[in-house]
C-alpha cells in the first residue's frame, strides 16, 4: 500500500466500535486515522492490532474494555461512547454501529455507517433463533430498549465449530506479509456473504488482478463487474460450484488488467480525498 497520510490544519478525532480484531470496519477506521493524522479512540484495543494491519504509527486511544457476549457488549459499548471523555478537536468522525452514541456531545461530526444494527431490522429473527429461552427473553427487551435509541449486534456463527472437506483449511486472521502472498498465488477469490454491506476482500483479490466470484447480492453487485473482474452468481452452493468448475487459468489471465484497473476506482486515496471533503463540508457547515 502507498503512503496515503494526508496532512492538514484539522485536529481529527475518529471513533471505532472497537480494534479487538482486523476486519473491513477496522481497515477503514485505520486508515482514515492514519490519512488524517487523528487520534483513534475505540473499545477493546489490541495493541498489536495496528502493526498486524500495516499502520503501527496510528495514535489509539481505549476508552473501555466491553464484556465479550452479546447482547451486554453492544449495550456497554453504546454506553462507554455516549459517556466518554475525549478531548476537544475540530471535528469527528464515528465509524461503526455504537460510536455513533457519542454524537450528540461531539460536534461537528460526520458518521461512516458500515451497516445498519441488523439485528433491529432483517436479522432480527435468525438472531434471536439462536438463543436459549433466557437468553432470547433478555435480548428481546434490549432490542426494544436499545432500537428507539439506534435506527448489528450480529449473531456470531463460531465457523471452527464446522466439519469442512479435507481440502478446506480455516486460516483465521492472516498477517499482513501472509495475506498479499494468498492473493498474489491464488486463482480468485469466492465471496459467499449473503447481503453484504461493502466487503472489502474482493477489492483486494482485484488488486492482485484476481477474479472473484460472488454471491450476486448486496454490495458485490458495486464493485464486481459482472464478466468483467468476476462474475456474480446466485447465493447457492449449486451456483457458485457451477461458476468454479467452468473457469479456466486461461480465462481468468485474461480478466487480470480489468481486475486491477477496477480496484483502482476504489483507491484508499481517491477515499481519504472523497472523506476529506466530506469533514470539511461538516466543519464548514457547523
Amino acid at each position: 500500500m502507498r503512503d496515503d497520510r494526508i496532512r492538514g490544519p484539522m485536529r481529527v478525532a475518529v471513533l471505532h466500535d472497537h480494534l479487538r480484531f482486523i476486519g473491513g470496519g477496522e481497515r477503514v477506521a485505520l486508515t482514515l486515522a492514519s490519512a488524517f493524522d487523528a487520534d483513534l479512540y475505540v473499545t477493546d484495543l489490541d495493541p498489536s492490532l495496528p502493526s498486524r494491519a500495516g499502520m503501527p504509527a496510528v495514535r489509539i486511544h481505549e476508552i473501555a474494555r466491553v464484556p465479550s457476549r452479546p447482547p451486554l457488549r453492544q449495550d456497554r459499548q453504546a454506553r462507554a461512547f455516549a459517556t466518554a471523555t475525549i478531548p476537544h478537536h475540530d471535528v469527528y468522525v464515528f465509524s461503526g454501529n455504537w460510536s455513533v452514541f457519542a454524537a450528540p456531545r461531539f460536534r461537528p461530526n460526520l458518521w461512516y455507517c458500515h451497516t445498519p444494527v441488523r439485528v433491529f431490522y432483517d436479522l432480527h429473527d435468525a438472531f434471536l433463533a439462536t438463543l436459549p429461552r433466557i437468553g432470547r427473553f433478555v435480548a428481546q427487551r434490549w432490542i426494544r430498549r436499545t432500537r428507539p435509541k439506534y435506527e448489528r449486534a450480529v449473531a456470531e456463527r463460531f465457523i471452527r465449530s464446522l466439519n469442512p472437506p479435507a481440502n478446506v483449511e480455516f486460516l483465521g486472521e492472516i498477517p499482513e506479509p501472509r495475506l498479499r502472498e494468498l492473493y498474489a498465488t491464488c486463482r480468485g477469490l469466492v465471496a459467499t456473504s449473503r447481503d453484504e454491506d461493502f466487503g472489502l476482500a474482493p477489492l483486494e483479490a482485484m488488486a492482485s488482478g484476481k477474479v472473484v466470484i460472488a454471491v450476486n447480492d448486496g454490495g458485490y453487485r458495486e464493485s464486481i463487474v459482472d464478466g468483467e473482474t468476476g462474475w456474480l452468481v446466485p447465493p447457492t452452493a449449486e451456483g457458485i460450484a457451477q461458476a468454479i468448475a467452468r473457469e479456466t487459468p486461461d480465462l481468468l489471465g485474461r480478466m487480470r488488467i480489468a481486475c486491477e484497473k477496477r480496484a483502482r476506482s476504489f483507491d484508499s486515496a481517491l477515499f481519504v480525498e472523497r472523506m476529506r471533503a466530506l469533514i470539511e463540508a461538516s466543519v464548514r457547515g457547523s
